[in-house]
């Protein structure tokens, strides 16, 4: 799924969500997008966690690759 907002641009967000384990994964072209996403990413865990989910939350820049085979 992609999300756009005014104030962060384009994120992609893929999940995968398997009994209590969740896998996040935020994607963004822009640095500046990373730099919020990445400040932010232990209180997402943190609120996830709570919800009584095990969760491995990935902030990185996309893959050139992947996005050529889409």
């Amino acid at each position: 799924m992609e999300v756009s907002t005014e104030a962060l641009g384009e994120i992609r967000v893929q999940l995968w969500l398997r009994e209590d384990r969740l896998n996040l994964q935020l994607t963004a072209p822009r640095e500046e997008t990373l730099v919020c996403l990445r400040a932010g990413e232990s209180m997402l865990r943190d609120r996830l966690e709570a919800l009584g989910l095990r969760v491995l939350v990935k902030v990185a820049k996309p893959d050139p690759e992947q996005n050529a085979d889409e």
